[in-house]
Protein backbone atom coordinates (compact mmCIF):
# COMPACT_ATOMS: atom_id res chain seq x y z
CA UNK A 1 0.00 0.00 0.00
CA UNK A 2 1.24 3.53 -0.41
CA UNK A 3 2.21 4.96 2.66
CA UNK A 4 0.66 8.35 1.31
CA UNK A 5 -2.90 6.31 1.26
CA UNK A 6 -2.25 4.95 4.14
CA UNK A 7 -1.37 8.47 5.81
CA UNK A 8 -4.62 9.70 5.05
CA UNK A 9 -6.82 7.17 5.91
CA UNK A 10 -5.07 7.28 9.29
CA UNK A 11 -5.73 10.65 9.35
CA UNK A 12 -9.75 10.47 8.09
CA UNK A 13 -10.34 8.33 11.03
CA UNK A 14 -8.78 10.32 13.41
CA UNK A 15 -10.97 13.32 12.37
CA UNK A 16 -13.85 11.16 11.65
CA UNK A 17 -13.40 9.53 15.89
CA UNK A 18 -13.55 13.09 17.40
CA UNK A 19 -15.54 15.37 14.93
CA UNK A 20 -18.59 12.60 14.86
CA UNK A 21 -18.55 10.67 17.86
CA UNK A 22 -21.95 11.26 18.83
CA UNK A 23 -23.20 10.56 14.91
CA UNK A 24 -21.51 7.58 15.27
CA UNK A 25 -22.85 6.39 18.43
CA UNK A 26 -26.09 7.32 16.84
CA UNK A 27 -25.83 4.87 13.67
CA UNK A 28 -24.79 2.03 16.17
CA UNK A 29 -27.59 2.29 18.02
CA UNK A 30 -29.09 1.45 14.17
CA UNK A 31 -27.65 -1.32 13.29
CA UNK A 32 -29.04 -4.37 11.48
CA UNK A 33 -28.94 -7.05 12.98
CA UNK A 34 -29.02 -10.25 10.99
CA UNK A 35 -31.79 -12.75 11.98
CA UNK A 36 -31.02 -16.27 12.97
CA UNK A 37 -34.01 -17.46 11.31
CA UNK A 38 -32.32 -16.36 8.03
CA UNK A 39 -33.33 -19.81 5.76
CA UNK A 40 -34.09 -21.11 2.36
CA UNK A 41 -36.71 -19.24 1.39
CA UNK A 42 -35.32 -15.69 1.90
CA UNK A 43 -32.19 -16.86 -0.07
CA UNK A 44 -34.29 -17.83 -2.99
CA UNK A 45 -36.21 -14.62 -2.88
CA UNK A 46 -33.03 -12.21 -2.75
CA UNK A 47 -31.23 -14.67 -5.06
CA UNK A 48 -34.08 -13.88 -7.40
CA UNK A 49 -34.35 -10.10 -6.79
CA UNK A 50 -30.66 -10.21 -8.22
CA UNK A 51 -30.99 -12.78 -10.79
CA UNK A 52 -34.06 -10.20 -12.57
CA UNK A 53 -31.57 -7.50 -11.83
CA UNK A 54 -28.96 -9.28 -13.47
CA UNK A 55 -31.26 -9.79 -16.44
CA UNK A 56 -32.76 -6.12 -16.66
CA UNK A 57 -36.14 -6.35 -18.17
CA UNK A 58 -35.54 -2.65 -19.31
CA UNK A 59 -32.87 -3.61 -21.03
CA UNK A 60 -35.12 -6.32 -22.69
CA UNK A 61 -37.44 -3.98 -23.33
CA UNK A 62 -35.04 -1.28 -25.20
CA UNK A 63 -33.54 -3.97 -27.26
CA UNK A 64 -36.83 -5.53 -28.46
CA UNK A 65 -37.81 -1.64 -28.97
CA UNK A 66 -34.89 -1.14 -31.20
CA UNK A 67 -35.10 -4.33 -33.16
CA UNK A 68 -38.68 -3.49 -33.90
CA UNK A 69 -37.75 -0.17 -35.18
CA UNK A 70 -34.56 -2.13 -37.24
CA UNK A 71 -37.48 -4.73 -38.77
CA UNK A 72 -39.31 -1.35 -39.35
CA UNK A 73 -36.38 0.12 -41.47
CA UNK A 74 -35.73 -2.46 -43.11
CA UNK A 75 -39.34 -3.50 -44.73
CA UNK A 76 -38.70 -0.04 -45.91
CA UNK A 77 -35.64 -0.53 -47.80
CA UNK A 78 -36.85 -3.45 -49.66
CA UNK A 79 -40.10 -2.09 -51.06
CA UNK A 80 -37.91 -0.01 -52.49
CA UNK A 81 -35.19 -2.24 -53.88
CA UNK A 82 -36.26 -4.37 -57.32
CA UNK A 83 -37.60 -7.79 -57.83
CA UNK A 84 -35.00 -9.91 -58.59
CA UNK A 85 -32.05 -8.30 -58.10
CA UNK A 86 -28.99 -9.31 -55.87
CA UNK A 87 -29.46 -6.65 -53.20
CA UNK A 88 -33.13 -7.40 -53.27
CA UNK A 89 -32.37 -10.96 -51.59
CA UNK A 90 -29.62 -9.92 -49.61
CA UNK A 91 -32.74 -7.26 -47.70
CA UNK A 92 -34.74 -10.06 -48.00
CA UNK A 93 -32.27 -12.46 -45.88
CA UNK A 94 -32.08 -9.59 -43.55
CA UNK A 95 -35.44 -9.39 -42.39
CA UNK A 96 -35.85 -12.60 -42.24
CA UNK A 97 -33.51 -12.82 -39.96
CA UNK A 98 -34.88 -9.66 -37.78
CA UNK A 99 -38.57 -11.64 -37.79
CA UNK A 100 -37.09 -14.35 -36.55
CA UNK A 101 -35.61 -12.89 -33.54
CA UNK A 102 -38.20 -10.64 -32.88
CA UNK A 103 -40.41 -13.90 -33.14
CA UNK A 104 -37.72 -15.35 -30.11
CA UNK A 105 -38.68 -12.29 -28.09
CA UNK A 106 -42.06 -12.60 -27.78
CA UNK A 107 -42.57 -16.03 -27.61
CA UNK A 108 -39.92 -16.11 -24.79
CA UNK A 109 -40.95 -12.97 -22.49
CA UNK A 110 -44.60 -13.49 -23.65
CA UNK A 111 -45.38 -16.70 -22.54
CA UNK A 112 -48.33 -16.88 -20.13
CA UNK A 113 -46.95 -18.45 -17.29
CA UNK A 114 -43.77 -16.48 -17.14
CA UNK A 115 -45.45 -13.42 -16.90
CA UNK A 116 -47.92 -14.34 -14.52
CA UNK A 117 -44.98 -15.49 -12.18
CA UNK A 118 -42.54 -11.92 -13.00
CA UNK A 119 -46.24 -10.09 -11.99
CA UNK A 120 -46.58 -12.41 -8.92
CA UNK A 121 -42.96 -11.76 -7.97
CA UNK A 122 -43.19 -8.03 -8.51
CA UNK A 123 -46.21 -7.75 -6.33
CA UNK A 124 -44.97 -9.86 -3.62
CA UNK A 125 -41.28 -7.28 -3.37
CA UNK A 126 -43.89 -4.30 -3.62
CA UNK A 127 -46.07 -5.72 -0.64
CA UNK A 128 -42.51 -7.00 0.99
CA UNK A 129 -41.11 -3.06 0.85
CA UNK A 130 -44.00 -1.64 2.41
CA UNK A 131 -43.90 -4.10 5.06
CA UNK A 132 -39.94 -3.53 5.35
CA UNK A 133 -40.44 0.61 5.12
CA UNK A 134 -43.19 0.39 7.91
CA UNK A 135 -46.04 1.40 6.14
CA UNK A 136 -48.57 2.45 7.70
CA UNK A 137 -52.35 1.72 6.72
CA UNK A 138 -53.17 4.38 5.32
CA UNK A 139 -49.96 3.65 3.20
CA UNK A 140 -49.03 7.35 3.04
CA UNK A 141 -47.39 9.26 4.09
CA UNK A 142 -44.41 6.48 4.96
CA UNK A 143 -42.25 6.99 8.03
CA UNK A 144 -38.82 7.52 7.84
CA UNK A 145 -36.59 4.93 6.43
CA UNK A 146 -35.03 2.76 9.33
CA UNK A 147 -31.63 1.63 8.65
CA UNK A 148 -33.11 -1.86 7.38
CA UNK A 149 -34.62 -0.27 4.47
CA UNK A 150 -31.65 1.92 3.76
CA UNK A 151 -29.41 -0.99 3.90
CA UNK A 152 -31.60 -2.13 1.19
CA UNK A 153 -30.05 -2.50 -3.28
CA UNK A 154 -31.93 0.36 -4.81
CA UNK A 155 -32.77 -2.84 -7.74
CA UNK A 156 -35.60 -4.18 -4.90
CA UNK A 157 -37.61 -1.26 -6.13
CA UNK A 158 -36.62 -1.40 -9.88
CA UNK A 159 -37.61 -4.58 -10.49
CA UNK A 160 -40.99 -4.03 -9.62
CA UNK A 161 -40.51 -0.82 -12.14
CA UNK A 162 -39.19 -2.35 -14.63
CA UNK A 163 -41.30 -5.75 -14.77
CA UNK A 164 -44.63 -3.32 -14.99
CA UNK A 165 -43.26 -1.29 -17.60
CA UNK A 166 -42.22 -4.68 -19.80
CA UNK A 167 -45.61 -5.27 -19.36
CA UNK A 168 -47.33 -2.39 -19.83
CA UNK A 169 -45.50 -1.10 -22.99
CA UNK A 170 -45.75 -4.41 -24.73
CA UNK A 171 -49.18 -5.86 -24.17
CA UNK A 172 -50.79 -3.86 -21.84
CA UNK A 173 -54.00 -6.01 -21.88
CA UNK A 174 -52.65 -8.32 -18.81
CA UNK A 175 -52.91 -5.63 -16.87
CA UNK A 176 -56.51 -5.47 -17.89
CA UNK A 177 -57.20 -8.82 -16.27
CA UNK A 178 -55.62 -8.30 -13.54
CA UNK A 179 -57.42 -8.66 -10.43
CA UNK A 180 -58.27 -5.09 -8.42
CA UNK A 181 -56.56 -6.13 -4.99
CA UNK A 182 -53.31 -6.62 -7.31
CA UNK A 183 -53.83 -2.92 -9.00
CA UNK A 184 -54.52 -1.49 -6.07
CA UNK A 185 -50.78 -2.71 -4.13
CA UNK A 186 -49.33 -1.64 -7.37
CA UNK A 187 -51.00 1.93 -7.60
CA UNK A 188 -50.28 2.01 -3.68
CA UNK A 189 -46.45 1.20 -4.07
CA UNK A 190 -46.06 3.65 -7.06
CA UNK A 191 -47.93 6.69 -4.95
CA UNK A 192 -45.63 5.61 -1.84
CA UNK A 193 -42.29 5.45 -3.35
CA UNK A 194 -42.84 8.15 -5.92
CA UNK A 195 -43.86 10.68 -3.26
CA UNK A 196 -40.85 9.92 -0.62
CA UNK A 197 -37.32 11.04 -1.58
CA UNK A 198 -35.77 9.88 1.68
CA UNK A 199 -36.95 6.04 0.38
CA UNK A 200 -35.75 6.57 -3.37
CA UNK A 201 -33.19 9.26 -3.44
CA UNK A 202 -32.82 8.44 -7.31
CA UNK A 203 -34.80 11.54 -9.28
CA UNK A 204 -34.79 9.03 -12.91
CA UNK A 205 -36.46 6.46 -10.71
CA UNK A 206 -38.83 8.34 -9.01
CA UNK A 207 -39.77 9.47 -12.44
CA UNK A 208 -40.12 6.00 -13.68
CA UNK A 209 -42.27 4.86 -11.10
CA UNK A 210 -44.38 8.01 -11.87
CA UNK A 211 -44.65 6.46 -15.91
CA UNK A 212 -45.86 3.32 -13.87
CA UNK A 213 -48.49 5.06 -12.99
CA UNK A 214 -49.61 6.72 -16.41
CA UNK A 215 -49.41 3.25 -17.84
CA UNK A 216 -52.42 2.38 -15.52
CA UNK A 217 -54.44 5.09 -17.03
CA UNK A 218 -56.03 2.76 -20.02
CA UNK A 219 -56.15 3.83 -23.76
CA UNK A 220 -58.07 2.14 -26.91
CA UNK A 221 -57.15 -0.83 -28.95
CA UNK A 222 -54.52 0.96 -31.15
CA UNK A 223 -52.18 1.14 -27.64
CA UNK A 224 -52.82 -2.57 -26.87
CA UNK A 225 -56.07 -2.33 -24.83
CA UNK A 226 -58.20 -5.03 -26.18
CA UNK A 227 -60.83 -5.45 -22.94
CA UNK A 228 -61.99 -1.53 -23.11
CA UNK A 229 -59.74 -0.59 -20.05
CA UNK A 230 -61.01 -3.79 -18.19
CA UNK A 231 -60.33 -3.40 -14.30
CA UNK A 232 -58.23 -0.28 -15.46
CA UNK A 233 -61.15 1.81 -16.14
CA UNK A 234 -61.95 2.30 -12.72
CA UNK A 235 -58.87 1.95 -10.59
CA UNK A 236 -58.07 5.38 -9.96
CA UNK A 237 -61.70 6.59 -8.89
CA UNK A 238 -62.02 3.37 -7.07
CA UNK A 239 -58.61 3.72 -5.20
CA UNK A 240 -58.73 5.23 -1.55
CA UNK A 241 -54.94 6.56 -1.51
CA UNK A 242 -55.44 8.03 -5.33
CA UNK A 243 -58.79 9.82 -4.18
CA UNK A 244 -57.18 11.65 -1.27
CA UNK A 245 -53.74 12.45 -2.31
CA UNK A 246 -54.27 13.05 -6.16
CA UNK A 247 -58.07 14.71 -6.36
Amino acid sequence: MDVRNQARIQQFQQVTATAGGGKRKADESEKVVASESFGTISELFFLTLRAQQVLAPAKVAKEMQKLSEQLYHANRALDTLEQGSEEREKAEEEVAGLMESRIGYDVVLFDPVMLEDMLALARLTARWLFRVAEAPPSIMPLPPPSALFKSLPEFCIENVVDTLTLVAQNIPSVLETLPVTTLHDFLNFVMAFSSSKAHVKNPYLRGKLLQVACFMIPGDRRQGFEFGGGNLSGLFQEHEVSRHHLV
